[in-house]
């Protein structure tokens, strides 16, 4: 039975072609591939240009095959099973076979960048990632259509679980100023917009002028024709007589584009395939037959040739070398990329491919401070360049402002380097606080939690040099994860979000069992997550460190991770927080949304905000710590980083054990070898072994050794990093034997330190500390005896002090004087003038007579 379709499905793929905005449907059932169809004839009706090209993406299976010999064979096989009507042609198999549909499974979608489609399907919704969703959706022209193809749905619920005028007349005077000069104005003319029409100008001329000391930076947005600019500047240096291209990129599928858009300027120049030059295509499988490298022989050989990353020391006499996608590729690599040589680099600053700006906090600022010192006699290869930033804002691929684009950028937080708030002001770190942030209040989608959550994110992409939109699913689901954020002073009369100054992501790890990490050893393979407690267990095949919980920090700041410290030692949380959280657990009741939705149809359903959420900032004090036994960090080794983390008291615990013979040597023979070598009777290759931990042992500073700083970095490079003496020679430019010298010096302290009797002591106390024994009995019932014998204490002191005859009380006493005042009258014959009677006491005190009475006894029992 035939239906008409809706009129404004139609109205709506009409204002899309005309406004060049994408449009996007979402089709429930399991024949919502017949839709596609209809979808697709009404898009191919509108347009007015050839037939629009499909992209269909899934996860690892289709219906039909996409390869031909297979497809027939499926469609034989569903007539015998008379599930297809063999009198009535399929509509569907119509669409397959029309030649315009190119099929990519969502692990492959990485290959699709760059390139450009009118519709794009996406089946297979759960296997749907934030990745992938950015890839495929960015591919679509304006005017196309996003096609989500979902099987069964029955509860909306369920989905939780699984140009300007203006520019148009300035970009065609441009095109008519250059249009007489060579080779620029036809490919100039081969731009769309305005902005790119200047980038491409910018290109050429730094092409022309030969300025080899020159490096020009291309940012941008996703859709603006980045690519393209560059393949049309490569074109105009193959027109200028450039012979050795070089262009690189994380993989060849990102350069598709630009080799396209290079063919096309060499087309416009009056270069011909197969009769002025070839094209080599890769042979790899994984590639898909990018093409690769480009011979010209028209008036001179010359090359372009695509080159991997990490293969820049591979290169030589190279006159342009072109970067695209450098956000993609790590920091340090594109710098050794850059040389004495005309660069022109592109970078996504925004969208899936540049959600990281290090590329341009970092190297673009480190260049446009270069450029403007111009240093003399410098031999840095990146001194002395001048530096050139261009910037696209006019989308190509779509409109501007188109609905769907800014629709992906709220979703994915794609545009959060656009959100950096103005801090009002930098108070001192004694006056922040750090808070716990509840992530079901900040993806609750309310207005405020919105804008804190374009913060974090905007925080942690100028932070780091790589953050895909996985992550901030990671952030959002991902139950070990948890958000600190250090906030200023928080004024309470102004209803406004304090300043962020930081935000640390801690993953809680460990708590595997022991069968688990036996399991990882044997097989040698090491589970994603949980970083360090596989390291300690894979270096030290220790498998009882696993099973401690720690804490391992993403983000840091130094007053924000003394207090996040101090948070997991108990030090921040009062002591009736843990017993108020437990009894919070029990009389919470949890509630099953889903299988509460699934009762009601999905015309029925009303989505609602979620209520009863907890407050966004939870003070540290009102909520417990997790009960750890670590707090790490795992990151690539810097000299700022690691003075960071040694200030704030981490020690590094990592280090590559190496199978040394001297393992289990006895140290006095491995003594009698470094003496030895002190004095001249062995070689190097003797106590080579012995190097490494003689430097581990210095480096942490357990060995109170002076050493220059000349003899430590010697020291460093021989013991640590094991490099030879050659290698120090051309890196330390100082002669062989001075290495040597300086190293046999080095080896003479160690040997004189570790004969000393202090080094036998330091073992003997290493000795003691390794056979204490914990207690027998716990610290709570040690407590209570300990209470118990304080109580019969003060119980004995104050019988003590009511009995009349203690010692305490006697020092109190009076003496007996009535009787000898008696006596001195009687016999006193006169009184003196003065009326005072002096009575001299025959008694001694009663300290003395009890010390008589003792001396008395004791002079008895002695004549006895």
């Amino acid at each position: 039975m035939r239906k008409k379709v809706d009129e404004r499905i139609r109205s709506l793929i009409e204002n899309g072609v005309k406004t060049r905005h994408r449009s996007m449907f979402l089709i429930i059932g399991d024949k919502s591939r017949d839709q596609v169809v209809n979808l697709h004839y009404m898009l191919r009706k509108t347009v007015i240009k050839a037939r629009p090209t499909v992209l269909w993406c899934y996860k690892d299976k289709l219906e039909l095959s996409s390869h031909k010999k297979k497809r027939a064979k499926q469609v034989k096989e569903l007539k015998q099973r008379r599930e297809l009507d063999c009198e009535r042609v399929d509509p569907f198999l119509l669409f397959l076979e029309s030649g315009f549909v190119s099929h990519c499974m969502y692990r492959d979608s990485e290959r699709i960048l760059g390139s450009t489609y009118s519709m794009c399907i996406l089946q297979d919704f759960e296997a749907l990632t934030p990745n992938v969703l950015a890839r495929t959706i960015e591919t679509v022209e304006g005017g196309g259509l996003v096609v989500l193809l979902l099987r069964s749905l029955s509860s909306l619920t369920s989905l939780c679980t699984m140009v300007m005028s203006h520019e148009s007349k300035e970009l065609s005077l441009l095109k008519e100023q250059l249009f007489d000069v060579s080779p620029v104005g036809p490919l100039v003319g081969m731009c769309t917009s305005l902005d790119q029409g200047k980038a491409v100008s910018t290109f050429l001329d730094a092409v022309l002028g030969k300025t080899v000391q020159n490096t020009i930076a291309l940012t941008a947005p996703r859709g603006r024709g980045k690519s393209a600019a560059l393949g049309l500047a490569v074109a105009g240096a193959v027109a200028a007589g450039f012979s050795n291209i070089f262009v690189t990129a994380p993989t060849p599928q990102n350069v598709c584009s630009l080799f396209e858009f290079l063919r096309k300027g060499l087309h416009m120049l009056k270069y011909k395939e197969h009769s002025h030059y070839d094209v080599v295509r890769s042979c790899n499988p994984d590639f898909r037959k990018a093409i690769i490298r480009i011979n010209i022989h028209k008036e001179h050989r010359q090359t372009i040739q695509y080159i991997e990353p990490h293969d820049h020391l591979k290169i030589s006499q190279v006159e342009l070398l072109v970067i695209d996608e450098a956000a993609a590729i790590p920091l340090p690599i594109v710098k050794r990329l850059i040389g004495p040589y005309l660069v022109f680099l592109s970078s996504t600053v925004n969208g899936y491919e540049g959600t990281g700006r290090s590329l341009s906090l970092k190297l673009l600022s480190h260049l446009e401070k270069t450029s403007q010192m111009q240093p003399s006699g410098a031999n840095d290869s990146q001194s002395g360049k001048s530096f050139q930033r261009l910037e696209l804002k006019e989308s190509i691929r779509y409109a501007s402002e188109d609905p769907v684009e800014s629709w992906l950028n709220d979703l994915l937080c794609l545009d959060a380097t656009n959100s950096v708030p103005t801090i009002s002001r930098f108070p001192h770190p004694s006056e922040c606080q750090l808070y716990y942030v509840s992530r079901d209040t900040l993806f609750s989608f309310h207005k405020e939690s919105e804008v804190f959550l374009q913060r974090i994110m905007s925080l942690l992409v100028s932070s780091h040099y790589k953050n895909s939109p996985n992550d901030l699913q990671l952030m959002a689901d991902a139950p070990a994860h948890h958000l600190f954020v250090l906030l200023g002073p928080v004024d309470e009369s102004q209803n406004i979000l304090p300043d962020l100054f930081c935000v640390i992501q801690v993953c809680l790890e460990g708590e595997i069992s022991r069968e688990s990490a036996f399991e990882s050893l044997r097989n040698g393979h090491q589970p994603a997550g949980d970083q360090i407690p596989w390291k300690f267990c894979q270096e030290f095949e220790n498998t009882d460190f696993p099973m401690l919980s720690g804490v391992r920090i993403h983000g840091y700041g130094s007053a924000a991770l003394d207090l996040l410290t101090r948070y997991y030692e108990g030090q921040l949380t009062d002591l009736m927080t843990e017993e108020d959280n437990e009894t919070k657990e029990k009389l919470k009741l949890p509630g099953n949304v889903t299988q509460a939705a699934a009762k009601v149809s999905l015309l029925e359903e009303t989505i609602t905000p979620k209520q009863d959420l907890p407050p966004l900032l939870i003070h540290l004090r009102d909520r417990s710590p997790e009960k750890i036994h670590y707090i790490g960090a795992s990151f690539g080794l810097t000299m700022d980083l690691f003075c960071f983390w040694r200030k704030h008291n981490f020690r590094e615990r990592f280090a590559r054990s190496l199978s040394l013979c001297f393992r289990e040597m006895d140290y006095k023979l491995a003594m009698r070898l470094l003496e030895a070598y002190t004095s001249g009777l062995k070689d190097y290759g003797k106590v080579r072994n012995l190097v490494p931990v003689l430097a581990q042992l210095y480096f942490q500073e357990k060995l109170p050794i002076s050493l220059s700083y000349l003899q430590a970095s010697i020291l460093l490079c021989m013991g640590l990093q094991l490099h030879d003496v050659t290698y120090i020679e051309g890196e330390m430019k100082i002669e062989r034997q001075q290495i040597l010298s300086l190293f046999r010096k080095t080896m003479v302290k160690f040997s004189k330190y570790l004969s000393t009797n202090e080094f036998d002591k330091s073992l003997q106390k290493e000795e003691e500390v390794k056979k204490m024994l914990p207690h027998s009995i716990s610290l709570e019932d040690d407590l209570d005896d300990g209470a118990r014998q304080v109580v019969k204490k003060m119980k004995q002191d104050s019988i003590k002090l009511l009995d009349p005859r203690s010692e305490s009380l006697e020092q109190y006493s009076v003496a007996d004087k009535e009787s000898e005042f008696e006596h001195t009258l009687r016999n006193c014959s006169t009184i003196s003038g003065s009326g005072v009677l002096s009575i001299k006491s025959k008694r001694a005190p009663l300290e003395r007579v009890e010390k008589s009475k003792k001396d008395g006894g004791s002079k008895k029992r002695k004549k006895g």
